[in-house]
C-alpha cells in the first residue's frame, strides 16, 4: 500500500469507528428503554393482580363475586322514625323479618374456593350454605334487641339459661364493635349547647354518609336465597334428624 492509499485509509478509520460507536449507543439505548417498558408492564400487572386479590373486600364490592354495588348518599334516620326500633309490635317484628329475609344464601363451589373457605353443602348438591357477614351482624343486633325485651320474646328463659344467653350477647357486642372499627365511619358529628347543661351535647342529626344501596345488594343476592324448605333438608352427618 502506497503512502497516499494508507493516508486515505487512516482518514476513513475514525468515521467508521464513530459509526460503530453510534450504532452501539443506539442499541444500548433501545435495550435500556425496552427494559424500562418491561419493568413498567410487569409492575402494572402486579398491581392489577394485587388489586384483584386484596381489593375485593371493599365497601362497594360483593366480596365473593366481585360485583360492584351501588352506593348513595344517605342520612341516618332518627330513632322515632325507624321501623326497626321501639317496643315489640307486629310492625317492628315484620320489619326485622323482612330485613333478614335473605340471611341464608347459596354460594357456588367456585365462589367458596375463591374465599378459601368451606361450608355445609346443600341437599340438592347445588352450592353451599352461607351468610354475608352483614347478615350476621344484623342477626346480632336483632338478638340484642330481643334480649332487651326478653320478657316479651323469651319469657321462659330461666336463671340457669342466662349464662348461655350472656355468652351470645358478649359475642354479638364484640362482633359489632369489630365491624364498626373495620368500616370506620369518619363522618363528622357536631355539638351544641343545651340549657342547664354544663357540657356540650352531641347533636343527633345525622351527617351525610356514603352508603351501600341496600336494595341493590338485596337484588343481587335474591336469587341465592335458601328458603325454609331447603333449610329443612339439611342433615348433620353425625345425627339422624334433619335441621329444624
Amino acid at each position: 500500500m502506497d503512502h497516499h492509499t494508507r493516508q486515505q485509509s487512516e482518514c476513513l478509520l475514525p468515521d467508521r469507528k464513530a459509526g460503530e460507536l453510534a450504532f452501539r449507543s443506539r442499541r444500548h439505548r433501545w435495550a435500556f428503554l425496552f427494559h424500562i417498558v418491561l419493568f413498567l408492564v410487569n409492575t402494572g400487572v402486579t398491581i392489577l393482580f394485587l388489586a384483584r386479590i386484596y381489593g375485593q373486600d371493599t365497601i362497594n364490592t360483593l366480596s365473593f363475586t366481585g360485583q360492584r354495588l351501588a352506593v348513595r348518599p344517605q342520612r341516618f334516620m332518627m330513632t322515632e322514625d325507624s321501623p326497626y326500633a321501639g317496643p315489640p309490635s307486629e310492625r317492628v317484628d315484620e320489619a326485622w323479618k323482612k330485613l333478614l329475609h335473605h340471611i341464608n344464601i347459596r354460594v357456588s363451589h367456585g365462589e367458596m374456593q375463591s374465599t378459601n373457605q368451606t361450608s355445609v353443602p346443600l341437599a340438592d348438591g347445588n352450592g353451599f350454605l352461607a351468610w354475608m357477614d352483614v347478615s350476621h351482624q344484623l342477626h346480632c343486633v336483632k338478638y340484642l334487641r330481643q334480649w332487651i325485651y326478653r320478657q316479651h320474646y323469651h319469657p321462659d328463659v330461666g336463671l340457669d339459661e342466662e349464662p348461655h344467653w350472656l355468652l351470645h350477647i358478649d359475642h354479638c357486642l364484640d362482633l359489632i364493635r369489630q365491624a364498626l372499627m373495620c368500616r370506620a365511619d369518619t363522618s363528622i358529628m357536631t355539638f351544641n349547647w343545651v340549657a342547664n347543661r354544663s357540657e356540650p351535647m352531641l347533636k343527633l342529626d345525622s351527617p351525610e354518609h356514603v352508603c351501600i344501596d341496600w336494595e341493590d345488594l338485596m337484588r343481587k343476592v335474591q336469587d341465592r336465597r335458601i328458603d325454609n324448605a331447603a333449610m329443612a333438608q339439611l342433615v348433620n352427618p353425625s345425627l339422624d334428624s334433619k335441621f329444624v
